[in-house]
């Protein structure tokens, strides 16, 4: 359906409206979970040697910034919080997990030797992260919505965990950020795609798995530059690898231990194993949770539409169809990464798949906006 361009300007003035709400929203409701002190302690530390005025440091500075209702929330609500809160070689330990999350926590760090308060730093990070990150999957998909199916982008914003990755001042934000540029530039197969493909394992070490699935794709559809792909996944996995050696990363049986067995108050000096019965308790408990879980179900049926599409596409075409219609692709790949992060960490959060959910939900809407006008001519690239 064409528009005409007081369509087009009601149509963009709507997106501003949704993008100040996602930015104000960050900022009226802001939500502290205990990683804003993990995210905290790890910037402090890059330009502080000692590990007890670190934790001196981040608490203090989250008294002082924090809601006493929140500080004592993050403080006293059980006791191995209580036990980070009081023992600085405690606190310490559990740093590893939250260091190799370099962009935030450096960029966290250069905030506070600037003079600003870190934890507002990270909540402003958080929120600006989060609107670049919804343009530029609007400027991906908008001549694929047509009409005013674009104002189908609120409820995508809603469902699909926007909102709480502008809430939590950690690392989430940025993920969600980069992976919408790397899907905006590798639709246009731009070398900035691969650059920000390379990137993503210092927003998140999980998101090399984002990586390894993108890459295979990328090969394929850049045609002219696949030797640059390697190179990309290369970096990729070397930044991974440096992110999660230089700090110390306990890796994935301890924080599977940690997150879904107990809470440890001193992780480094307990000796975890994960033995195939932890994993599927582990794997069961979250799996129970999942029909309670509206987006992951929001974002099945688009991911369900997705395949189905992609499917009719393969038949008709054959492999030929991997290259056309690459934002059908990123999505369902997006989709596989969601699948694959759950068998390898249970945890359906939604901030951790706010851009593989918004980017779904809105290429199903184009499939079925495209299928109800009987034409597939604004799906294809």
């Amino acid at each position: 359906m064409k528009i005409d361009r007081k369509g087009n300007t009601v149509i963009n003035l709507y997106m501003a409206i949704t993008l100040v709400a996602v930015f104000v929203s960050s900022w009226m409701i802001p939500q502290n979970g205990w990683d804003l002190l993990g995210h905290l302690g790890s910037a402090l530390k890059i330009g502080e040697s000692d590990p007890v005025k670190v934790h001196q440091l981040t608490y203090e500075i989250a008294e002082q910034t924090l809601t006493p209702e929140v500080y004592d929330e993050l403080v006293n609500a059980s006791e191995v919080r209580r036990a980070w809160a009081d023992d600085s070689r405690s606190f310490n330990q559990l740093l590893p997990f939250y260091q190799p999350r370099v962009l935030l926590t450096h960029l966290t760090y250069l905030a506070y030797k600037a003079g600003f308060n870190p934890i507002l730093a990270m909540r402003l990070l958080s929120s600006i992260a989060a609107a670049i990150g919804l343009c530029f999957f609007y400027f991906l998909l908008r001549d694929r919505l047509h009409g005013y199916a674009i104002l189908f982008i609120p409820a995508a914003v809603l469902l699909g965990g926007v909102l709480d990755v502008a809430r939590f001042e950690g690392a989430d934000a940025l993920s969600f950020c980069f992976f919408a540029m790397a899907v905006y530039f590798i639709n246009k197969r731009h070398w900035l795609g691969l650059l920000l493909i390379a990137l993503l394992p210092i927003t998140r070490s999980d998101m090399i798995v984002m990586v390894l699935i993108l890459a295979p794709y990328c090969f394929i559809v850049y045609k002219n530059a696949r030797i640059a792909v390697v190179l990309s996944a290369v970096v990729g996995f070397v930044l991974y690898m440096l992110c999660n050696g230089i700090y110390g990363n306990y890796g994935w049986q301890k924080q599977f231990y940690v997150v879904h067995v107990q809470y440890l108050a001193y992780p480094a000096d307990v000796e975890t194993v994960v033995t195939p019965e932890l994993y599927l308790q582990g794997l069961f408990r979250g799996s129970k949770k999942i029909i309670y879980n509206n987006p992951f179900m929001f974002f099945v049926l688009g991911f369900g539409v997705v395949c189905a599409y992609l499917f009719n596409r393969y038949k008709r075409q054959g492999m030929e169809a991997l290259n056309h219609n690459v934002v059908a692709w990123l999505a369902f790949l997006g989709g596989l990464f969601v699948f694959a992060h759950y068998i390898i960490f249970p945890s359906m959060n939604v901030r951790y798949f706010a851009g593989q959910y918004i980017l779904v939900a809105l290429m199903a809407m184009c499939i079925v906006q495209s299928s109800v006008a009987s034409s597939e001519d604004c799906l294809d690239d």
